[in-house]
């Protein structure tokens, strides 16, 4: 967020409240400012949003009186909650700080928590007379529970809003703004900063102040758009409430949760109704509260089988989503005129070497050096992700404290590595040379479980098949708390390309007048020849050996124990920002057993 619209967002602030509230309010908007800003760029964890949004409720009390209510159409928002008290405040506490639309009401079903949620929102529902309570005494799984909280829903519309989001001012009104101008559209869900379909959008807030000014301009900028999509993921989708019943609600038989999204969106687009994405609600996500905190083989195996049944039912193949890259409203960006051209020009600190720099944007590629000292996007993605990890905050190389005790490794690593070790306990491997590390060979014992990061550039599309025994082995040098900052190519297609599945005992021949070969015989003892090689720059082992696909690459994560991060999110202070919605830098991290 530049300064200007820093101070304009608190402009708008101290006008908004004092018109409400009177002159005496504002010595309180102002200590607001301070208070609850947020605004500095250190990533805010869940305890400061839910500060922030304990504290504006208090400026934002419930609606006034509305006396011809009866022109705006009742909204029943459903909220399904279990355990993760935290995200709940949070969620509940930002649709009374930022809801302005008089005629909503709430219906919150507790599916049998085991924390102090079902205590805490029996007396927060005192507080607050539009909200209905049902606590249950066992989990009725996701699809159930909603499907409960419908039958007690007297609204015109429907909202299914996940307990992990954050409401933005004008939401309600935004959605229902594009269902009520076309009869023919069924399902309408905002853009969000998490989710696994063409619904995600790259932002570049750090705080929920800049959250809330980011939607804004956002909304003002896209006013009116929306495009169609496949499907709308629940975490926050509003629908006509005769539509839904009239078709048979959520199906029940996806038990805990999962696919049962895929499921409704079909049905709709065989009644003729439409399933749109709008471009002018934004809703943050902070996304998989609950299905994080599954086992990890749980979560696959109900995966598996909510899949089976959606395939079993439709007679079709489900296909992975897709993502879609959007670049940011140039309001964000200095301009600058070059050559009589005007540029989105970026102005940022380098986070390796530490220098300011100025660069366009159609500039900032993956792999192109962008600063003197020859950092590219992807390398100071690396050092942004793995200081954010460590430290709670992005914090520029030569800022990070002296902490030797930190232990990690690299594998062939360029462009940091010797500040890196200077800062923390951080040895650079390699494939090839002197320290020599192979991460698909057998580990030594005394190396598992002792790293607090492991960081792979650019690594894993060259290890010979089964890649998975490298994922395995990443996820043994790793203490329980341990990270793994991951970077490789792939794409968005729905499989991983593997060019050598059956490599068994290989050589490459190379003859100086010709292309180099791979010949290979297989585990049964065929022959096998490859002419179609392709070599990558540098030393050492660099024969393409596969191109992932996002599904296959985190696939694999899961497999080998993993819980996983992929980090689209711009970070405009260090010159981070991804043109494309592939190849994006991966946060890894054990799942806790």
């Amino acid at each position: 967020m530049t300064i200007i619209s820093k101070i304009q967002y608190y402009m708008e602030r101290i006008k908004n409240i004092q018109q409400e509230k009177g002159t005496k309010f504002l010595i309180k908007a102002i200590l607001y400012k301070f208070m609850f800003d947020g605004t500095h760029r250190k990533k805010s964890s869940i305890k400061d949003w839910l500060e922030y949004y304990q504290n504006k409720s208090k400026f934002h009390p419930q609606p006034a009186h509305v006396q011809n209510i009866d022109q705006f159409p009742k909204v029943s928002v459903i909220i399904l909650t279990y355990n993760n008290l935290s995200v709940t405040q949070i969620c509940l506490y930002s649709i009374y700080a930022n809801t302005s639309y008089p005629n909503f009401e709430l219906i919150i079903v507790d599916n049998a928590s085991v924390d102090e949620t079902p205590a805490w929102l029996t007396r927060f529902a005192e507080l607050h007379s539009n909200i209905t309570l049902i606590l249950n005494n066992e989990n009725l799984g996701f699809a159930a529970g909603n499907n409960q909280a419908v039958r007690e829903a007297t609204g015109e519309f429907l909202i299914f809003l996940n307990n992990d989001t954050v409401v933005t001012m004008g939401w309600i009104e935004g959605l229902l703004s594009h269902a009520r101008e076309d009869p023919t559209v069924g399902l309408v869900g905002p853009v969000t900063n998490s989710i696994g379909n063409e619904a995600r959008i790259p932002v570049d807030y750090t705080a929920p102040a800049e959250m809330e000014m980011f939607a804004k301009n956002r909304a003002s900028a896209m006013k009116g758009q929306s495009f169609d999509i496949r499907m709308l993921a629940l975490y926050c989708v509003l629908t006509r409430k005769d539509h839904f019943e009239s078709l048979g609600g959520l199906d029940e038989r996806f038990g805990v949760g999962m696919f049962e999204d895929d499921d409704l969106a079909v049905r709709y687009h065989q009644a003729g109704l439409s399933v749109i994405c709008v471009e002018d609600v934004f809703i943050h996500h902070f996304q998989s509260m609950s299905f994080s905190k599954l086992k990890k083989d749980y979560y696959n195996k109900l995966f598996s089988e909510n899949r089976k049944k959606y395939e079993e039912k439709w007679n079709r193949k489900w296909e992975p989503y897709t993502l879609r890259q959007e670049v940011l409203d140039a309001r964000y960006l200095t301009k600058m005129d070059t050559n009589k051209k005007q540029y989105g020009v970026l102005y940022y600190r380098c986070n390796i070497c530490g220098r300011s720099r100025r660069a366009p944007i159609d500039d900032l590629e993956r792999e192109k050096p962008s600063c003197n000292c020859g950092s590219t996007v992807r390398s100071r993605a690396i050092i942004h992700l793995l200081s954010t990890e460590l430290f709670g905050q992005s914090v520029a190389l030569p800022d990070f404290p002296l902490r030797p005790d930190i232990i990690g490794w690299g594998m062939s690593d360029a462009g940091y590595p010797r500040l890196l070790s200077k800062k923390l306990g951080y040895t650079n491997t390699y494939y090839h040379q002197d320290p020599h590390f192979d991460i698909s060979a057998p580990l030594d014992p005394k190396f598992e479980g002792t790293l607090d990061f492991l960081i792979s550039t650019e690594v894993f599309e060259h290890i010979a098949p089964p890649v998975s025994l490298a994922f395995e082995n990443a996820h043994r040098l790793l203490k329980p708390t341990g990270i793994l900052i991951f970077t490789a190519p792939y794409t968005l297609l729905s499989e991983t390309q593997e060019h050598f599945p059956e490599l068994h005992q290989y050589e490459i021949i190379q003859h100086s007048d010709a292309k180099p070969i791979l010949k290979n015989i297989t585990l049964d003892g065929r022959e096998q020849v490859f002419d179609n090689l392709v070599f990558h720059g540098g030393s050492g082992n660099t024969l393409e050996m596969r191109v992932f696909s996002e599904n296959g690459l985190l696939s694999e994560f899961r497999k080998a124990g993993f819980d996983v991060k992929i980090c689209a999110e711009p970070y405009w202070d260090f010159g981070i920002y991804w043109k494309d919605a592939w190849s994006l830098p991966i946060v890894a991290s054990p799942i806790s057993q």
